[in-house]
């Protein structure tokens, strides 16, 4: 017979969605360096319907021999599949473990201990990274190095932890050499696919374009790491926070830019249009630097147009097409991409003469 707690939890979740905290445990073993912090994810898998819904529960680092309790939060358990637990460090190859158990308040979920293998190890046994298929293959490679990046770079700067990263930049580049070494002698793990390249030549260049693609993806990704890294840390966090703002042009104009810089785009746009008949013609361009934020902005007139409302009549008799543009290259002094970005805008000028931002499809 269930317990009364039990009933009641059968009907609380019944009644609607209910977030439940209960514990995962996540651990490394096996040969692994037991002063080496790893990533850990954990994500919930939900089935909806014609497809699956999966929910990031938590990331944090750990070290080997210290098995790590994770608290996490699931939502709708009625609808849970599975629990994935994923593990990332700079000198082991990915891994990933899957159970099938519910994590509850009732129940504490162990996910079998991961024995990562090391990149090294995979170096000094000459396995050759394959083209595809189940083995280690270069889009495995490539992603090691932009998870780096966008994972476990930031996880390490944010924990205020002190390591010294730059160590792993020589197994990066022999992993690079290596990859690009033994890709000419590997395979695709299916059979059909390598004859087709053999017997069709057009295939084949197809083949070879979209590698030599990925290829490029793996070297820039090296590339950025090098750059980050001679960064400080401080200035990796600043520059971290002002890409978040950078998404689309909503939010480099409200939250990015200041008061201040919206003041000076408004100046130029009065500016514009009062002299719209000048002659000669006013520079229909501008930039300025931040001096708070150091961020480089510029703007760029275009065409001129007029708004109409769904019953024909104009709601705006003045707008201007707009080009806002974003360099950051003052607020870090590295060669790193995506520094300068620009974004489409459109200025409408209302009836209380106030320059309001039209950003079409949310952009």
């Amino acid at each position: 017979m269930q317990s009364a707690a039990v009933r009641v939890l059968f009907f609380l979740l019944m009644a609607g969605p209910l977030p439940v905290w209960a514990d995962v445990i996540v651990s490394v073993g096996g040969d692994a360096d037991k002063e080496a912090l790893f990533l850990v994810e954990t994500r919930s898998n939900h089935p909806v319907i014609h497809s699956t819904q999966v929910k990031y529960l938590d990331e944090r680092l750990i070290r080997p021999g210290e098995p790590a309790r994770i608290p996490v939060k699931l939502v709708n358990p009625i609808t849970f599949s599975y629990l994935t637990a994923i593990i990332y460090h700079p000198a082991y190859i990915y891994e990933s473990k899957r159970v099938d158990e519910m994590p509850s308040v009732f129940k504490t979920v162990r996910i079998p201990e991961f024995k990562p293998r090391s990149w090294r190890a995979l170096i000094d046994s000459g396995e050759k990274v394959q083209h595809a298929g189940s083995g280690i293959h270069l889009l495995n490679v490539r992603d090691h190095l932009i998870t780096f990046v966008r994972k476990y770079l930031p996880a390490i700067d944010d924990a205020g932890i002190r390591d010294d990263l730059k160590k792993y930049l020589p197994l990066f580049e022999e992993l690079i050499a290596y990859t690009e070494k033994t890709l000419p002698l590997s395979s695709y793990g299916n059979k059909s696919i390598d004859e087709l390249r053999k017997k069709d030549p057009v295939y084949a260049q197809k083949l070879d374009r979209m590698e030599q693609k990925y290829l490029q993806q793996l070297k820039d990704a090296f590339k950025e790491i090098k750059a980050l890294l001679s960064l400080t840390v401080a200035s990796r966090i600043q520059l971290r926070a002002i890409q978040k703002k950078m998404v689309n042009t909503r939010s480099v104009y409200h939250e990015l830019m200041t008061a201040q810089d919206r003041q000076r785009i408004g100046k130029f746009m009065d500016f514009q249009f009062e002299n719209a008949r000048a002659k000669p013609k006013p520079d229909k361009s501008q930039q300025w630097t931040n001096g708070d934020t150091d961020v480089l902005y510029s703007i760029s007139l275009g065409d001129r147009y007029t708004v109409k409302g769904k019953d024909g009549k104009r709601l705006y008799d003045n707008c201007y097409r707009t080009s806002l543009g974003v360099d950051l290259h003052a607020v870090v002094q590295t060669d790193l991409e995506g520094l300068k970005k620009t974004y489409q805008a459109n200025f409408c000028l209302d009836d209380s003469g106030e320059w309001l931002i039209q950003l079409t499809g949310g952009k």
